[in-house]
């Protein structure tokens, strides 16, 4: 465990679970769900630092506690920067390096510009451990590998492809590019699940994966078209 979470989530475990109470927990499915409540439970804590008034809710009170009991070392004073499990996951597919990750996330502004040396070190430390989860334990369908479909392309599973072609070479933000896929649904008459559905089926050979529009953003658009026309062509 101590290649895929820092010592203050291990001891996050340790510290939410009643004595006396077996640990059943496995990290290839279960890890998710751990980082997500203790970043839920780092923001209320920090969220009750600047409003006082909150820890009367019990809520804020147990997460501000169990966040003290948790921590490893000194408390930061403000909120340091993180990164979400899922996001974390994609993002360490899709770069080459932590630096690399970093680098990315501040071009895009998921992360600040300007990050002090702790800061640094504390998103480091998350992403290293994610790609240690990703490259030994993560499941198939977390998985983020360009793939050909197993079957072959409807007339409007193409319809769909080339449209989607149109929306990622002449949209960049993820604004943009969520309301040009809005669009095209409507045009299309096609839910947008449906429409991620083919995307996940050409890009993947899968039904589910990443988040399409951040996965869009980061990949490049390059890269997938190169995908979908190599499909495209074959059918």
């Amino acid at each position: 465990m101590t290649r895929y979470a820092p010592g203050d989530i291990l001891k996050f475990i340790l510290v939410k679970t009643r004595p006396k109470t077996a640990i059943n927990f496995d990290p290839s499915v279960d890890l998710e769900r751990i980082y997500r409540e203790y970043d839920d439970t780092e923001s209320k804590y920090y969220e009750s630092i600047v409003n006082p008034k909150l820890l009367e809710n019990d809520k804020f009170f147990n997460a501000k506690r169990l966040y003290e009991l948790s921590h490893i070392g000194k408390i930061p004073k403000t909120q340091p920067p993180t990164v979400e499990f899922n996001f974390g996951v994609m993002m360490v597919q899709i770069t080459q390096s932590t630096e690399e990750t970093i680098a990315k996330l501040q071009e895009k502004e998921k992360l600040p510009a300007k990050l002090s040396k702790t800061d640094i070190k504390i998103v480091t430390e998350r992403l290293d451990f994610l790609r240690g989860w990703v490259g030994d334990l993560a499941p198939e369908d977390k998985l983020i590998t360009l793939r050909m479909p197993n079957d072959s392309l409807t007339d409007q599973e193409i319809t769909v492809l080339n449209e989607f072609i149109k929306i990622i070479q002449n949209n960049k933000t993820e604004k943009d590019l969520l309301q040009a896929v809005k669009a095209s649904t409507e045009a299309l008459n096609i839910s947008i699940k449906d429409f991620y559905q083919v995307l996940y089926k050409v890009l993947f050979n899968a039904t589910q994966g990443p988040r399409m529009i951040p996965y869009v953003v980061f990949a490049g658009a390059e890269t997938l078209v190169t995908h979908i026309n190599t499909v495209l062509s074959k059918n």
